[in-house]
C-alpha cells in the first residue's frame, strides 16, 4: 500500500515543516517507524539534517526479503534512499537523510536480518551501537562516543527517533514485534537527555507502543514518566 502511506507521509510532512520552520521542537507520537517518510524529507527542506535511530530492528529490509511486508521494518533503509521510488524520492528529495549521519543504537535482531537476508547496516556507512556494544561498553561510554561522532557531522541538527521496543521486552512487552532483551529506562534517558542537551536535536518521534497490549496503561504511564525524566 505505498500510495496510502505516501499520501499520509505528506500530511505529516507539511507539519513538521511548518514546526521546523518556526523554530520549535517537535514531538511526533506515531503509530509505528513508517512515520519517518513523512517527517526526514520535512527535514530535508531546511537542510542537512541527521538521524538518531534508537531501536531493536535495523529496519533495514527491501520489500523482497522483508519478512513482514510492513514498511515499519524497512523504514531506515527508504529514508536513506533505498526502496520504492513512490516512498523514497517524495518531492524529489531522495535521500532524506544520508547514511554517513545516521547513528543506530540498540539494535538486537542481527541474527534474524542475516537469516532473511536484509543488508548489514554495518556494511553501510552507518554509525551502529548494537544492544551488545551497549551492554559490553556501558551506556556512559556508548553515550559519550554518540556525542562524540555527532560532532563530526556537517550538519544543522539530528532528529531522534525512539522506537519503544528498544526498551527491554521485560518492562515494555507492549509493543508488535517482541524480542528478547533490551535496554532499560535509566539507559535511555542517559543517550536521550545527553542528546538533547547538545541543542542540536530538531525533534523526536516516539512509535510501537500498543495501547491493546498495556491494559492497565501501566506500561504507557511508565514510559512518559521516563520521558519525563529524560528532558533536561
Amino acid at each position: 500500500n505505498p500510495k496510502p502511506i505516501r499520501d499520509f507521509s505528506l500530511v505529516l510532512m507539511k507539519a513538521v515543516a511548518e514546526s521546523a520552520g518556526k523554530k520549535r521542537f517537535t514531538l511526533v507520537l506515531g503509530g509505528d517507524c513508517s512515520i519517518l517518510i513523512g517527517i526526514m524529507p520535512a527535514l530535508k527542506l531546511k537542510g542537512r539534517y541527521g538521524l538518531i535511530f534508537l531501536d531493536a530492528h535495523a529496519d533495514f529490509y527491501d520489500p523482497a526479503n522483508s519478512i513482514s511486508g510492513e514498511v515499519a521494518d524497512m523504514d531506515l533503509a527508504i529514508v536513506t534512499g533505498q526502496g520504492p521510488e513512490i516512498l523514497t524520492n517524495i518531492h524529489n528529495l531522495k535521500p532524506y537523510v544520508k547514511e554517513a549521519d545516521v547513528i543506530h543504537a540498540g539494535q538486537r535482531d542481527q541474527e534474524e536480518t542475516k537469516k532473511y537476508g536484509a543488508r548489514d547496516i554495518r556494511d553501510t556507512a552507518i554509525k551502529c551501537f548494537s544492544l551488545a556494544d551497549i551492554q559490553k561498553k556501558g551506556v556512559s561510554k556508548v553515550a559519550t562516543e554518540v556525542l562524540k561522532h555527532i560532532n563530526t557531522l556537517q550538519t544543522e541538527g539530528f532528529w531522534i527517533h525512539f522506537d519503544t521496543d528498544v526498551l527491554a521486552d521485560d518492562i515494555n512487552p507492549a509493543v508488535d514485534y517482541r524480542l528478547a532483551g533490551g535496554l532499560q529506562f535509566k539507559e535511555t534517558e542517559e543517550l536521550i537527555r545527553g542528546l538533547l542537551l547538545t541543542g542540536k536535536i530538531a525533534g523526536m518521534s516516539i512509535t510501537i507502543y500498543n495501547p491493546k497490549l498495556d491494559a492497565d496503561g501501566g506500561i504507557a504511564r511508565n514510559i512518559v514518566s521516563s520521558m519525563g525524566r529524560a528532558f533536561p
